[in-house]
């Protein structure tokens, strides 16, 4: 995230901040650690024992995320936007500059009324449902502000782009849903969330179970992915 700074460094759009139960004072092997691996790390709260979420709003954060689960869950019981950090396994490309981020729709950009319904009264339920809202837009989830922050970020490429066009953006949203098209407003236009998909990007909206077709390109690993 922090390598999306070099889009305006002058702005700086990305900022890390990190949170941790530690005490300021055995919070000192921490900033040791930072110091010596070179991370772009500025600020810190050290919380006591306290649960490191709760600083969230006195921060202005957008996204908490945590290897640990209870607290995510914790935050996320709380209405504040996380995700869990897991170990994908995957190799790292070593000259891969492009972020990229894959996002679930329903329970993730969207609250998760239509999940709730699709479990409860199945499929059937579900479409009748989708069918009745369809002129109205999905209520958007606890991430609204991260993504608004995204879009920022999309924006600033565009001007890069607009006055380079042989620059190379360095961030690339999708979202991959088991939702079919056509699908309710906000699933498909983005509506009321941020252009996190412009029309350049409208073909990343593809199924989870897609089949590789003369319509359909690869979807590249993505860092982030629920």
């Amino acid at each position: 995230m922090l390598g999306l700074n070099a889009i305006a460094p002058e702005l700086k759009p990305v900022d890390v901040i990190l949170l941790s139960r530690n005490t300021a004072d055995t919070g000192l092997r921490i900033f040791n650690s930072i110091e010596h691996y070179k991370l772009p790390l500025t600020r810190a709260a050290f919380c006591g024992g306290r649960d490191p979420f709760t600083y969230m709003a006195p921060l202005n954060a957008k996204l908490f995320l945590s290897a640990n689960a209870e607290d995510i869950r914790d935050a996320v019981a709380a209405g504040l936007p996380a995700g869990q950090i897991l170990d994908s396994g995957a190799p790292a490309a070593e000259v891969d500059a492009e972020l990229r981020l894959a996002f679930d729709f329903d329970g993730v950009l969207a609250d998760d009324s239509s999940e709730r319904v699709f479990r409860e009264e199945q499929l059937s339920g579900f479409l009748s449902h989708e069918d009745r809202l369809r002129q109205l837009p999905h209520a958007p989830s606890p991430l609204k502000p991260f993504l608004d922050g995204l879009a920022q970020i999309q924006k600033l490429e565009q001007q890069r782009v607009a006055q380079d066009p042989s620059y190379r953006p360095l961030l690339r949203t999708a979202i991959v849903t088991a939702r079919a098209a056509p699908c309710r407003p906000g699933a498909q236009t983005g509506d009321p969330f941020p252009a996190l998909l412009g029309p350049q990007r409208r073909r990343d909206l593809l199924p989870r179970r897609h089949r590789q077709g003369p319509h359909h390109e690869p979807i590249p690993p993505p860092h982030l992915l629920r």
